[in-house]
């Protein structure tokens, strides 16, 4: 599993400083490690190797945290790829302690192997109920495709020459991938709904840079337009726009280019 960095909200973070200066296996870099060796050692089961998640979790671990619920016929397949680990939740007034971890991944059952990629939620509970140099253990966990957990549905694709055609007025020129690190070019598009208000639209940014912005990134980058919006079809007021769907598209360059 590549590294991957650990996100922390600054609640959780907060809440971590407070139980580290009474145990210092709650401090940051602690338990930052702990999520990273947890969602590795998940990783290495479901490619078929469960030493690692049995020892965290015990010999059901990897049942339950690489099949979909309510099945024991199928499983997921090997080489999901992990794109984000966040420490979502940190309890230190129950004991023992628990930490919860959030993973995200890209992956498929082996069921819809004929399907491309989906991406996929983690959740992993972790009991401090221990001593000696591993006092952790996994408690709970299972798996959830993201758009479910999120609510809207995501994708990322690449502009199609129809697409481009229709934009732009003329074929896409036939030139080799861009260079790493060169820039590119993503139109975010997004439908919400306010439904307080029982209103529904549409909105639309676009960005260059040299990767494609993630879920989240996207997510981040589209939210002002998603207001602002919001607020010239409804007026100013307290509105909490929901997404019902987010798509990135990287824009094909353009014969100037």
């Amino acid at each position: 599993m590549p590294d991957i960095g650990v996100q922390i909200s600054p609640a959780v973070a907060g809440r971590l400083r407070e139980a580290a200066a009474r145990d210092t296996r709650l401090g940051a870099e602690e338990v930052t490690m702990l999520a990273q060796q947890a969602v590795a050692a998940w990783a290495s089961a479901a490619d078929g190797d469960d030493r690692a998640l049995a020892a965290l979790g015990g010999p059901d671990a990897a049942s339950w945290l690489t099949q979909p619920v309510n099945s024991t016929s199928t499983r997921l397949s090997p080489g999901a790829r992990v794109t984000a680990i966040e420490i979502s939740g940190v309890d230190t007034d129950r004991s023992p302690a628990r930490l919860d971890v959030r993973f995200e991944f890209t992956g498929h059952w082996q069921r819809d192997s004929d399907e491309g990629d989906t991406d996929f939620v983690g959740f992993l509970a972790l009991d401090l109920d221990g001593a000696g140099p591993q006092p952790w253990r996994l408690t709970a966990g299972y798996l959830q495709r993201l758009s479910s957990w999120l609510g809207y549905q995501f994708t990322s694709r690449q502009e199609t020459p129809e697409e481009h055609q229709q934009r732009t007025g003329s074929a896409p020129p036939t030139a080799p991938s861009p260079a790493a690190g060169q820039d590119r070019t993503f139109r975010l598009t997004t439908g919400f709904a306010e439904h307080d208000e029982r209103y529904g639209g549409r909105a639309s940014v676009q960005v260059t840079r040299p990767i494609p912005p993630s879920r989240a990134e996207a997510e981040a980058l589209i939210r002002p337009a998603v207001e602002a919006a919001a607020e010239q079809a409804l007026g100013p007021g307290d509105w909490h726009p929901s997404l019902n769907w987010l798509e990135v598209i990287e824009l094909l360059p353009d014969r100037a280019q």
